[in-house]
């Protein structure tokens, strides 16, 4: 058995019954974090492991090459760029990430986001390379593709902007009609940042922000709803559940990982 050290496991989590359960990896430049689940409970999570760790960490290597029902590795963009699929052409791939600043060393991954838009985004080599030792990148799918999907269902507010923080970034959304309206990514290093980014979406999508609400998943404190809440007409926790979690587990810092699809 294992010796891994999780974040969260349960007393159930056994990796002789991997066959019976779903292993969620979502990788960024600087970390990755893991999650398994089970008939939608949460069975086991560990976060912020470094990259360095999908080949040199034996223990972690048990884990990840159990034989688990389904694997999804999500990939968490620096940059990227929204195609209508009406509008999209496969051989004009490379032409679309011109718009995303690409260095010779970066990686391009396109996919389907949801029924009306692809994703062009631009991924770190060091984190295809890191994840290329462990799994087929092929498999591959973007990080908030489900998050924004779980979103969309849950009759998003017109007037609010959807945050995920995570690795150093801010991922942002917006919906106007219960369809993707805004969706984009930032690099962040404190609140001051993400109230700037809040703000300066809110102005791009012709918002007031006193009348916007921020609705905040991922790793964001408490503490710094205070500096968000003296701008915008109210900032919470996203209340979604992607998965059933036990008490002591934030619902709010594990819906990307575990909405990955």
């Amino acid at each position: 058995m294992s010796e891994y050290s999780f974040t969260y496991k349960s007393d159930s989590f056994s990796v002789a019954k991997a066959h019976d359960s779903v292993l969620f990896i979502k990788a960024c430049k600087a970390e990755f974090s893991i999650l398994i689940a089970e008939d939608g409970r949460l069975l086991a999570w560990k976060d912020k492991c470094a990259l360095a760790d999908l080949a040199g960490d034996e223990d972690l290597g048990e884990i990840l090459t159990a034989p688990f029902k389904k694997a999804v590795v999500g990939l968490t963009p620096e940059a990227l760029t929204l195609v209508p699929t009406e509008l999209y052409d496969a051989d004009n791939v490379l032409d679309y990430a011109r718009y995303l600043d690409v260095k010779a060393e970066d990686r391009v991954f396109a996919s389907q986001l949801d029924a009306e838009n692809q994703v062009i985004c631009r991924i770190d080599h060091a984190v295809t390379d890191a994840l290329a030792s462990r799994f087929n990148l092929r498999d591959t799918v973007p990080a908030y593709r489900g998050w924004l999907a779980a979103i969309a269902k849950g009759e998003p507010l017109n007037h609010g902007i959807y945050l995920d923080v995570n690795c150093g970034q801010v991922t942002m959304a917006n919906f106007n009609g219960g369809k993707l309206r805004f969706y984009n990514t930032f690099s962040v290093s404190d609140v001051n940042d993400i109230l700037y980014y809040a703000l300066f979406v809110t102005q791009q999508l012709d918002l007031q922000a006193d009348y916007t609400s921020l609705i905040v998943s991922g790793v964001c404190p408490a503490s710094d709803f205070d500096k968000l809440n003296e701008f915008f007409r109210m900032v919470k926790y996203n209340d979604l559940k992607a998965i059933d979690v036990p008490m002591g587990v934030p619902a709010h810092q594990v819906m990307a990982l575990a909405s990955l699809a």
